[in-house]
């Protein structure tokens, strides 16, 4: 499933590439893969993903493919912009990247493709950046699902034992979306306290207020990550004053 998906991403760069692709001898092209971080299994799936739809199409296309993959170790929007930066110095004739802030990224991709280069959002978009296409599933759709799968195994487990606290856990970066996840999710699962992630800027502290105003539920953890080590528990006032230092 997943090499497919990243079979047709490659089909789709590779289509737009060759288009700007000056006409040479050597038949040759380099795509740039930037994920989200190293240590996330998606992403390494991907990035073998990517690797075999280049032979496939190198080999039905009669082009020798490389996967440039330059992904930061850990989730970092700012050295995603830088790699997406160095793979447009070093030629990349196209880049596919998963956005981990596209608000910090958005510019970095509209300097590639002015200066010639495709670029591909995948997993997560940059909806307000040049990027010719954007690959990925229906987040509504699949949120829903999750939810009902996760709601049923919710009934199951209280008929053996009680469910002291139901935490939901929210992306404090994904703003409108998050917000429609947790209503969503309320109406399943019966929450009783929310976990925020990725709470480090005071734009982003603003979904505090939004989610709080939206649920009534309180806050229990946040943290700048989302990492279990990243979270600390939540004091409003701590927060507040946080906000207006």
């Amino acid at each position: 499933m997943k090499t497919t998906r990243l079979l047709r991403l490659a089909a789709g760069l590779l289509a737009a590439a060759a288009l700007a692709l000056p006409a040479r001898a050597e038949r040759e092209l380099t795509l740039g893969l930037v994920a989200k971080s190293q240590g996330n299994p998606v992403f390494q799936a991907a990035r073998i993903g990517a690797q075999d739809a280049a032979k496939t199409l190198g080999a039905k296309l009669n082009l020798n493919i490389k996967i440039d993959w330059r992904t930061p170790n850990e989730e970092d929007a700012q050295k995603q912009a830088e790699a997406i930066e160095q793979l447009v110095l070093s030629g990349a004739e196209g880049i596919a990247v998963a956005c981990s802030d596209a608000n910090k990224l958005t510019d970095a991709i509209n300097a590639a493709v002015n200066n010639g280069v495709p670029v591909a959002t995948f997993d997560s978009d940059a909806p307000a950046s040049k990027r010719f296409v954007t690959y990925g599933v229906d987040d509504i759709a699949c949120g829903q699902q999750t939810m009902d799968e996760l709601a049923k195994i919710k009934r199951v487990v209280e008929k053996s034992v009680p469910i002291a606290e139901v935490l939901l856990v929210l992306d404090a970066t994904t703003g409108q979306n998050g917000l429609n996840q947790a209503e969503a999710f309320l109406e399943q699962a019966g929450v009783t306290g929310l976990v925020l992630t990725k709470l480090d800027g005071s734009a982003r502290g603003g979904f505090v207020f939004a989610v709080q105003e939206l649920t009534g539920i309180p806050v229990k953890l946040v943290g700048q990550g989302e990492g279990i080590d990243d979270l600390t528990g939540f004091t409003p006032h701590v927060f507040v004053r946080q906000l207006l230092e």
